[in-house]
């Protein structure tokens, strides 16, 4: 029913940044879904002025299970914490 995030990101210095959020969803009692926090975050390494490499995580506090609509019998999904890396290159 409601919905809140904030996000933020800091420029450590010129070569690192931290950006993060936090998530809020308000539990739907109508069909048995619980309140829900999330967070994510990731940090970035700038070595040179074009290329940058990252890591960020994603659903990283634990959580109940997310969805499922009122006229579903499906099992609800439970979303996992994820780690991933990134390499970027500007041109």
């Amino acid at each position: 029913r409601h919905q809140a995030f904030l996000r933020t990101g800091w420029e450590i210095t010129r070569r690192w940044r931290v950006d993060g959020g936090v998530f809020y969803v308000s539990p739907l009692p109508a069909i048995d879904i619980p309140e829900r926090w999330d967070l994510h975050a990731r940090v970035g390494w700038r070595p040179r002025d074009r290329f940058e490499l990252s890591v960020a995580g994603r659903n990283l506090l634990p959580s109940p299970p997310e969805f499922r609509t009122a006229t579903s019998y499906a099992p609800l999904t439970e979303p996992e914490p994820s780690v991933y890396g990134q390499l970027r290159l500007e041109l």
